[in-house]
Protein backbone atom coordinates (compact mmCIF):
# COMPACT_ATOMS: atom_id res chain seq x y z
CA UNK A 1 0.00 0.00 0.00
CA UNK A 2 1.28 3.47 -0.85
CA UNK A 3 -0.10 6.99 -1.14
CA UNK A 4 1.89 8.06 -4.23
CA UNK A 5 1.85 6.66 -7.78
CA UNK A 6 4.33 3.85 -8.37
CA UNK A 7 5.13 1.56 -11.26
CA UNK A 8 5.05 -2.16 -10.60
CA UNK A 9 5.89 -4.73 -13.22
CA UNK A 10 6.30 -8.47 -13.57
CA UNK A 11 6.99 -11.09 -16.20
CA UNK A 12 4.80 -14.10 -16.86
CA UNK A 13 4.74 -17.00 -19.27
CA UNK A 14 1.30 -17.94 -20.59
CA UNK A 15 0.46 -21.65 -20.87
CA UNK A 16 1.26 -23.21 -24.24
CA UNK A 17 -2.42 -23.57 -25.19
CA UNK A 18 -3.43 -19.99 -24.20
CA UNK A 19 -5.04 -17.87 -26.92
CA UNK A 20 -5.60 -14.61 -25.01
CA UNK A 21 -4.59 -12.92 -21.78
CA UNK A 22 -6.01 -10.39 -19.35
CA UNK A 23 -4.50 -9.08 -16.14
CA UNK A 24 -6.45 -8.41 -12.94
CA UNK A 25 -5.04 -5.76 -10.60
CA UNK A 26 -7.39 -6.34 -7.70
CA UNK A 27 -7.96 -5.77 -4.01
CA UNK A 28 -9.18 -8.36 -1.49
CA UNK A 29 -10.01 -6.20 1.52
CA UNK A 30 -11.67 -2.94 2.49
CA UNK A 31 -9.85 -0.06 0.80
CA UNK A 32 -9.34 1.49 -2.61
CA UNK A 33 -7.09 1.02 -5.65
CA UNK A 34 -6.43 3.48 -8.48
CA UNK A 35 -4.66 2.36 -11.67
CA UNK A 36 -3.51 4.28 -14.73
CA UNK A 37 -1.34 3.74 -17.80
CA UNK A 38 -1.42 -0.09 -17.86
CA UNK A 39 0.86 -1.85 -20.34
CA UNK A 40 1.30 -5.46 -21.49
CA UNK A 41 3.97 -6.32 -24.04
CA UNK A 42 5.75 -9.36 -25.40
CA UNK A 43 9.37 -9.50 -24.24
CA UNK A 44 12.27 -11.89 -24.67
CA UNK A 45 12.32 -14.72 -22.15
CA UNK A 46 14.33 -13.76 -19.07
CA UNK A 47 17.58 -15.48 -18.34
CA UNK A 48 17.13 -17.89 -15.46
CA UNK A 49 19.78 -18.01 -12.74
CA UNK A 50 21.30 -21.49 -13.14
CA UNK A 51 22.48 -21.51 -9.50
CA UNK A 52 24.01 -24.71 -8.27
CA UNK A 53 21.30 -27.11 -9.39
CA UNK A 54 18.02 -28.02 -7.75
CA UNK A 55 17.50 -25.91 -4.62
CA UNK A 56 14.78 -28.20 -3.25
CA UNK A 57 16.23 -30.78 -0.88
CA UNK A 58 14.45 -34.15 -1.17
CA UNK A 59 12.75 -32.89 -4.34
CA UNK A 60 11.44 -36.36 -5.19
CA UNK A 61 9.97 -36.88 -1.68
CA UNK A 62 11.82 -40.20 -1.35
CA UNK A 63 13.64 -39.54 1.96
CA UNK A 64 11.51 -40.04 5.08
CA UNK A 65 11.93 -39.03 8.72
CA UNK A 66 11.40 -41.30 11.74
CA UNK A 67 7.63 -40.67 11.52
CA UNK A 68 7.50 -41.74 7.88
CA UNK A 69 6.96 -38.20 6.55
CA UNK A 70 8.98 -36.65 3.67
CA UNK A 71 12.07 -34.85 5.01
CA UNK A 72 12.00 -31.10 4.36
CA UNK A 73 8.32 -31.02 3.38
CA UNK A 74 5.37 -29.54 5.27
CA UNK A 75 1.58 -29.66 5.16
CA UNK A 76 -0.28 -26.35 5.01
CA UNK A 77 -3.90 -25.28 4.93
CA UNK A 78 -6.16 -22.42 5.93
CA UNK A 79 -9.78 -21.44 5.64
CA UNK A 80 -12.95 -23.44 6.01
CA UNK A 81 -12.42 -26.81 4.32
CA UNK A 82 -11.84 -30.47 5.06
CA UNK A 83 -8.36 -31.57 4.03
CA UNK A 84 -6.63 -34.95 3.84
CA UNK A 85 -2.85 -35.17 3.44
CA UNK A 86 -1.63 -38.52 2.15
CA UNK A 87 1.99 -39.68 2.02
CA UNK A 88 3.34 -41.73 0.48
CA UNK A 89 1.16 -42.47 -2.49
CA UNK A 90 2.08 -45.15 -4.97
CA UNK A 91 2.31 -44.64 -8.71
CA UNK A 92 4.60 -41.61 -8.38
CA UNK A 93 5.79 -39.82 -11.51
CA UNK A 94 9.41 -40.52 -10.56
CA UNK A 95 10.67 -42.90 -7.88
CA UNK A 96 8.57 -44.68 -5.32
CA UNK A 97 6.88 -41.83 -3.43
CA UNK A 98 4.70 -38.80 -4.07
CA UNK A 99 2.41 -36.71 -1.83
CA UNK A 100 -1.29 -35.98 -2.25
CA UNK A 101 -3.71 -33.50 -0.74
CA UNK A 102 -7.43 -34.06 -1.02
CA UNK A 103 -10.27 -31.68 -0.18
CA UNK A 104 -13.65 -33.44 0.11
CA UNK A 105 -15.40 -30.24 1.31
CA UNK A 106 -14.57 -26.60 0.62
CA UNK A 107 -15.91 -23.18 1.56
CA UNK A 108 -12.70 -21.09 1.56
CA UNK A 109 -8.92 -21.20 1.78
CA UNK A 110 -6.47 -23.71 0.31
CA UNK A 111 -4.31 -26.73 1.08
CA UNK A 112 -0.82 -27.74 -0.07
CA UNK A 113 2.39 -29.63 0.53
CA UNK A 114 5.40 -27.30 0.41
CA UNK A 115 9.18 -27.57 0.77
CA UNK A 116 11.45 -25.87 3.32
CA UNK A 117 12.46 -22.30 2.38
CA UNK A 118 15.54 -21.96 0.20
CA UNK A 119 17.89 -18.96 0.14
CA UNK A 120 17.76 -16.91 -3.08
CA UNK A 121 19.40 -13.81 -4.56
CA UNK A 122 17.21 -10.69 -4.98
CA UNK A 123 16.96 -9.56 -8.60
CA UNK A 124 17.79 -13.01 -10.04
CA UNK A 125 15.45 -15.17 -12.10
CA UNK A 126 14.52 -18.69 -11.00
CA UNK A 127 12.38 -21.43 -12.43
CA UNK A 128 10.07 -23.81 -10.57
CA UNK A 129 8.74 -26.99 -12.11
CA UNK A 130 6.90 -30.03 -10.85
CA UNK A 131 4.72 -32.85 -12.09
CA UNK A 132 1.14 -33.12 -10.91
CA UNK A 133 -2.06 -34.95 -11.66
CA UNK A 134 -5.45 -33.81 -10.49
CA UNK A 135 -9.15 -33.95 -11.19
CA UNK A 136 -9.41 -30.15 -10.63
CA UNK A 137 -7.40 -27.05 -11.56
CA UNK A 138 -4.62 -26.03 -9.17
CA UNK A 139 -2.57 -22.88 -8.59
CA UNK A 140 1.19 -22.40 -8.23
CA UNK A 141 2.24 -19.55 -5.92
CA UNK A 142 5.69 -18.41 -4.74
CA UNK A 143 6.04 -17.15 -1.16
CA UNK A 144 9.01 -14.76 -0.89
CA UNK A 145 10.39 -14.04 2.62
CA UNK A 146 12.45 -11.09 3.92
CA UNK A 147 15.12 -11.33 6.64
CA UNK A 148 12.60 -9.99 9.19
CA UNK A 149 10.23 -12.90 8.43
CA UNK A 150 7.64 -10.85 6.54
CA UNK A 151 6.55 -12.28 3.20
CA UNK A 152 4.62 -11.69 -0.01
CA UNK A 153 2.97 -14.07 -2.47
CA UNK A 154 3.13 -14.15 -6.27
CA UNK A 155 1.01 -16.44 -8.43
CA UNK A 156 3.09 -17.91 -11.25
CA UNK A 157 0.61 -20.24 -12.90
CA UNK A 158 -2.45 -22.39 -12.98
CA UNK A 159 -2.55 -26.06 -13.94
CA UNK A 160 -5.70 -27.56 -15.40
CA UNK A 161 -6.82 -30.91 -14.04
CA UNK A 162 -5.08 -33.73 -15.82
CA UNK A 163 -4.52 -37.46 -15.76
CA UNK A 164 -1.83 -38.75 -16.15
CA UNK A 165 1.06 -36.67 -14.78
CA UNK A 166 1.61 -33.23 -16.32
CA UNK A 167 4.63 -30.95 -15.94
CA UNK A 168 4.26 -27.33 -14.88
CA UNK A 169 7.09 -24.82 -15.29
CA UNK A 170 7.17 -21.13 -14.39
CA UNK A 171 9.91 -18.49 -14.21
CA UNK A 172 9.93 -15.63 -11.71
CA UNK A 173 12.15 -12.80 -10.49
CA UNK A 174 13.03 -12.42 -6.79
CA UNK A 175 11.96 -8.92 -5.62
CA UNK A 176 14.51 -6.63 -3.91
CA UNK A 177 14.91 -7.26 -0.18
CA UNK A 178 13.72 -10.87 -0.21
CA UNK A 179 16.15 -13.61 0.79
CA UNK A 180 14.32 -16.94 0.62
CA UNK A 181 11.29 -18.60 -0.89
CA UNK A 182 9.11 -21.65 -1.09
CA UNK A 183 6.48 -22.61 -3.64
CA UNK A 184 2.90 -23.66 -2.95
CA UNK A 185 1.20 -25.87 -5.54
CA UNK A 186 -2.26 -25.52 -4.02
Amino acid sequence: AQATWATKGFHFTPPANAQAVTVFHLIKQVGSLSIDNAHVSKVAAPEVDPGTGNLIANHSLEQRDANGMPIGWFKGRYGTNTTHFIYPINNAHTGAAAARVGMPSYNSGDAKWYFAEDPVTPGKWYEFSDYSRSNISSHVTVRFTKEDGSFIFKDIGMVTGTQPWKQFSGKFNVPPGFVSLTVFHL
